[in-house]
């Protein structure tokens, strides 16, 4: 073999050693793309897992999906406490049916301000709820229900009265039973009409279920209070002829009232100095609705038929030593009582005035 031919061998080799290398490098390449491909799609398949997790705890904590429609005992709705503790926004409603007669419903959520917690309880009352001396629950600051329920409410509190012939009243008990709505969480309702909805339709599942369960109930009117005003002392509460002429608080603050409804439909008004801490130095209401009414038996507030019903005039006054009235110009509580009652009962269209002041 010459020189010539052993070059040429070397170079076939060489020539067909790189083209195996090439060769060998082109077969190697899929592998690679593959375990890549791999890599790619453990990776999709984890982030799709994650986003399905992210979103169903977001369903969870932010919707009432898979929460029964009623709770707290079948008293309440899902969606009007939901309402109550937060409107539309985001957030999940739970309750803890803490006793036969209570209830805590919660309402929870990622977002701040999505929170609230609202306090049922049902409970037997006092005869004299809801007005208490000194503390009535019911005035012109507050929705007042009448009809079908008898109730009131404002944006935080509110009530319903239960019938005495439901929920195991025993005969010789003069105590009647309320349901009660607080809510102690999460701040005042945005919208005080959602705590009247729940308030009404609990009261009314209550009466249904414990009396002949026919689920039959009257319209129940729902009276909202009016702005807190200025007084105007020559018609007081907006009653002709109810005059305080020159009545001012010790330092001479303006006097405030607070309304809700007429003197021929129910009225319940509260009149405050302004600035007042105290609160109301007097409350008054005419009062015709007959389960209210039946709170202030034996009181000795002046009664009247009115439009047909027999009607009451109360009163509620802060007590007051001598200087202080002198300090105020208010009249002592019977003439307060008596130019309160003369005004109430004319602008009522009451007859057949019986008991209080004349």
């Amino acid at each position: 073999m010459t020189d010539t031919d052993r070059a040429d061998e070397g170079r076939t080799g060489a020539g067909q050693s790189d083209a195996g290398r090439a060769d060998t490098g082109r077969r190697g390449a899929p592998g690679r793309a593959g375990r890549a491909l791999g890599r790619g799609t453990l990776a999709a398949v984890v982030a799709a897992a994650v986003v399905v997790v992210v979103a169903g705890v977001a369903v969870y904590f932010n919707t009432n999906v898979g929460t029964p429609g009623r709770i707290c005992h079948g008293w309440v709705r899902t969606s009007d406490a939901a309402a109550v503790l937060g409107g539309g926004g985001p957030g999940r409603v739970t309750a803890s049916e803490d006793s036969p007669d209570t209830c805590t419903v919660r309402r929870h959520g990622w977002l701040q301000g999505t929170g609230g917690e609202l306090v049922l309880r049902r409970a037997p009352e006092p005869g004299s709820f809801p007005f208490y001396a000194g503390d009535w629950e019911v005035s012109g600051t507050r929705h007042v229900l009448s009809g079908g329920t008898h109730g009131a409410y404002g944006a935080s509190r509110g009530w319903v009265l239960l019938p005495r012939s439901c929920d195991g009243h025993r005969a010789g008990d003069d105590r009647g039973r309320a349901l009660t709505a607080d809510i102690t969480e999460g701040g005042p309702a945005e919208h005080p009409a959602d705590l009247g909805r729940l308030l009404t339709a609990a009261g009314q599942r209550l009466s249904g279920e414990s009396c002949d369960g026919s689920g039959k109930h009257p319209a129940t009117r729902d009276t909202a209070p009016a702005p807190e005003r200025a007084a105007d002392l020559g018609r007081v509460c907006g009653i002709d002829g109810f005059a305080l002429r020159g009545v001012r608080g010790p330092k001479g603050e303006p006097v405030r009232e607070s309304v809700t409804g007429t003197a021929e439909r129910g009225l319940y008004c509260d009149l405050a100095f302004e600035g007042d801490r105290e609160g109301p130095f007097a409350r008054v209401a005419v009062v015709g609705d007959t389960a209210f009414a039946a709170a202030l038996d034996g009181r000795g507030f002046t009664r009247a038929r009115c439009a047909g019903r027999e009607t009451v005039f109360a009163y509620d006054l802060r007590h007051m030593d001598d200087d202080e009235r002198a300090a105020t110009r208010l009249p002592e509580p019977a003439g307060f009582a008596r130019t309160f009652g003369t005004a109430a009962r004319a602008a009522a269209h009451c007859t057949d005035t019986t008991g209080g002041a004349p």
